[in-house]
């Protein structure tokens, strides 16, 4: 009965995973949502019939609890006012948003060790041929009948790199929702790795795909976000540490880490330097040349924050003026936000109120005039509920870390990277629905290579785990 149970706890685990890496395909046909709560699905059937007991209770009940509130109020709202009906859809599309890869996340709160690494391979290759076949040989696609069925399962795809600036989206309908998805697969391929599922020479050709599909992909979000994960990755206290290593220890092994330390932190900053200049030569037609060509033009004397929302603009990106309005709603609602989908109704005037035009926003002039929700998890939850609901989303996070935190205090540079780039797309740039940077941070948590290095660690992690 138990080999049962376990078996089961595996396959559902593994589903959740894979269908996380896949998240844009429309399985469900009569939602239109281009991100499809499939994988929360079989998260819930988990939560159901295995009841999790680890993970923080009380910030995700009384995070809960929040979005309830407010979604009963917003059905009230709609009975009271039967002619603002379209209220309660938005309402229920909020939810389920935010609900979905909290589901996700809490059934694979310290589960990750059952996900097989061949599922991992099979994502990870699937998106790998398929990008390639879309940047080198895109009439393969057409001509084999690849391409009509995938337009038929996710939406806006195309068989070949988008053209312009842009690259190739893989699985997805964009390069900027695939950059979420690959930079994912390029943290736990290095996960696979320090949980020793792998070897090192897999690991390496794991990375170098990885790093194959950014290049292919183009997008200035990919950069963004695999810079951020090298800036702290090299931040985690580097030179104290390597300073603390010359000067306190007199053994040749420390000291010959500690000068390879310090090697790899100059180049990686020489690296940064240069990146413009690399990118601008290997990469003149894409996305991210394109930013670096517009930021360099700014006026630096007289920069301010809402230039680098213009920027975005000339660029073509709503997303982080979206972020900002979510964001500017607290305080224009006195902390309270304006209730549940409500960016559904009252986004644009919110954008008027942060003193910024919709008629020169450029996604307004070439779509139209309409409501947008925040580019961001935390973005959307600050516009509909405030305060109310930023604090416990937050106290899930804090207290999720400060149990790793007890279970052991050495936090390796891996763990410091995964954690502030999930921060940075939980609270600033992601697809609000996708449970990508929420396995970011589930990574953070469960880097097993430092948790777990001595037989007290293993029996306490453990008993935690029963």
């Amino acid at each position: 009965m138990m080999l049962i149970n376990l078996n089961s706890k595996k396959f559902l685990i593994n589903t959740i995973f894979l269908l996380s890496l896949f998240p844009f395909f429309k399985i469900i046909p009569f939602i239109t949502a281009e991100v499809q709560p499939v994988a929360s699905l079989f998260a819930g059937i988990y939560l159901v019939k295995f009841k999790k007991k680890t993970f923080p209770k009380f910030p995700v009940f009384f995070y809960l609890l929040v979005i309830l509130l407010y979604f009963c109020i917003a059905f009230f709202q709609t009975i009271l006012n039967p002619y603002n009906e379209d209220l309660i859809y938005y309402a229920l599309e909020s939810a389920l948003i935010f609900i979905s890869p909290l589901l996700i996340f809490l059934a694979l709160f310290d589960n990750l060790h059952f996900i097989s690494a061949n599922i991992f391979k099979f994502a990870l290759y699937s998106w790998l041929y398929i990008s390639i076949l879309q940047n080198y040989f895109s009439g393969i696609l057409s001509a084999i009948g690849i391409n009509f069925v995938l337009s038929l399962l996710i939406s806006r795809f195309s068989n070949e790199s988008l053209g312009g600036s842009r690259g190739v989206a893989g699985f997805a309908p964009e390069p900027s929702y695939a950059a979420h998805v690959i930079v994912l697969m390029f943290a736990f391929s290095i996960f696979l790795y320090r949980s020793r599922k792998i070897l090192k020479k897999e690991c390496y050709f794991m990375v170098f795909s990885c790093l194959f599909m950014a290049y292919v992909n183009r997008s200035a979000s990919v950069v963004l976000f695999f810079f951020i994960f090298l800036i702290f990755y090299i931040s985690k206290f580097r030179i104290i540490s390597i300073n603390q290593k010359i000067i306190t220890s007199t053994s040749r092994k420390v000291n010959k880490k500690a000068t390879i330390s310090l090697i790899l932190l100059l180049c990686t900053l020489i690296g940064v330097y240069c990146l413009p200049t690399i990118i601008l030569t290997f990469l003149p037609n894409s996305r991210i040349a394109d930013f670096l060509l517009a930021f360099s033009s700014l006026n630096y004397q007289h920069f301010n924050f809402f230039d680098l929302l213009d920027l975005t603009n000339n660029l073509g990106s709503q997303r982080q003026i979206s972020v900002y309005v979510g964001y500017f709603n607290i305080f224009e609602t006195y902390g309270l936000g304006s209730g549940l989908g409500s960016w559904g109704t009252n986004f644009l005037d919110t954008l008027e109120k942060a003193g910024i035009n919709p008629s020169e926003i450029n996604f307004f002039i070439y779509n139209g005039l309409r409501n947008l929700k925040p580019y961001a998890y935390a973005a959307l939850l600050s516009f509909d509920t405030g305060i109310v609901g930023l604090v416990p989303l937050s106290m899930i996070f804090i207290s999720s870390f400060l149990r790793k935190l007890h279970l052991n205090r050495k936090l390796s540079q891996y763990s410091w990277a995964c954690l502030g780039l999930s921060m940075f797309l939980l609270y600033f740039n992601s697809v609000v629905s996708l449970p990508t940077s929420w396995l970011m941070f589930l990574l953070s948590l469960q880097d097993k290579h430092y948790s777990i290095n001595s037989n007290e660690d293993v029996n306490k992690y453990t008993n935690l785990l029963h």
